[in-house]
């Protein structure tokens, strides 16, 4: 066995995507160092580089196909919708499939749905499945068919939540993604959820139901960053481990946060995009501010910095 045979298919891919590089640039005069490096955003760029990935996609090798079907996550990619639904049907790789079928998402359109529909409802599903249906389901053309799909899969966590089983261990990405659908079905099942015991569930239920998570008392939402000169700690941990976080924050920094206010209901407050700043009701080092947001569905990111005279926006 050749022990080197991991890097040896990594040089190859490197080789295969050099190869695919230089032929963008033969025919464009444009230049990348990889493929993740081009900008999808710049559509005038997309439009010239996305007929000859295409090419690429049609007769390259396996080993390139899921990094040349990335390429087509773009607005950019709609006049492709054939090709993208041939290479769903036939493509067997599990990354591979990962990509077209959010590709597929964001090809959805209204004049587009069913023909999407029609592929996917018939391919073995991926992880990012609920990202397609949660788009087609507002396409009135197929909604009453992908509602049904989503109700079967809800129906599968309403078994697995009464055996106890908490749904961060096995469906937050889709139940994430379907309580932002706005159909009533999928609604009135996520309204049954609205006084769960389990955190998780109960907040994707408010969510869904419009309810607004209020800001705990002594904290502030800011847009900004915090100032890392004055950073004093900085870790990740799990939405569940909050309050022995800030027990051990008590002991080492002697400095206390979040008085009196359950966990859960700072948990629910977070999100990705803001962070949720605490001031400290007591500290033995002067004043301090905990800066917490949401790294992923169950990760909190938390900074502990000193306090600045003025309060950031």
């Amino acid at each position: 066995m050749d022990v080197n045979l991991p890097d040896q298919n990594a040089q190859k891919r490197r080789d295969q995507e050099s190869e695919i590089l230089d032929d963008i640039y033969r025919r464009t005069g444009l230049r990348f160092r990889h493929l993740g490096s081009i900008d999808r955003n710049q559509l005038d760029v997309m439009r010239r580089i996305l007929p000859i990935v295409r090419e690429w996609a049609n007769s390259g090798p396996e080993e390139i196909r899921g990094a040349l079907y990335f390429s087509f996550l773009t607005p950019a990619a709609l006049p492709y919708l054939d090709d993208i639904l041939i290479w769903a049907q036939k493509e067997r790789a599990p990354v591979a499939r990962e990509v077209l079928t959010q590709v597929m998402r964001l090809a959805v359109t209204p004049k587009t749905g069913r023909r999407i529909w029609e592929v996917y409802k018939g391919l073995g599903p991926t992880d990012s499945e609920a990202l397609l249906l949660s788009k087609l389901a507002g396409v009135d053309s197929v909604s009453g068919e992908v509602i049904e799909r989503i109700v079967r899969f809800l129906k599968s966590v309403e078994k697995r939540t009464e055996n106890g089983e908490l749904v961060r261990t096995f469906a937050m990405g889709p139940l994430g993604a379907y309580s932002k659908v706005q159909h009533p079905v999928v609604k009135a099942w996520f309204k049954r959820y609205l006084g769960s015991p389990d955190p998780e569930l109960r907040a994707m239920a408010r969510r869904s139901d419009g309810v607004k998570p209020a800001v705990p008392a002594g904290c502030h939402v800011v847009k900004g960053k915090p100032n890392h000169s004055r950073l004093i700690l900085s870790t990740e941990l799990d939405s569940h481990e909050l309050i022995m976080f800030l027990g051990q924050i008590d002991e080492e920094l002697g400095a206390e946060f979040l008085r009196g206010i359950r966990a859960d209901a700072v948990v629910e407050s977070l999100n990705g995009r803001d962070w949720l700043v605490c001031d400290a009701t007591r500290s033995k080092r002067g004043a301090m501010q905990l800066w917490l947001r949401l790294e992923d569905a169950t990760t909190i990111e938390a900074q502990i910095v000193e306090a600045s005279e003025k309060r950031p926006n």
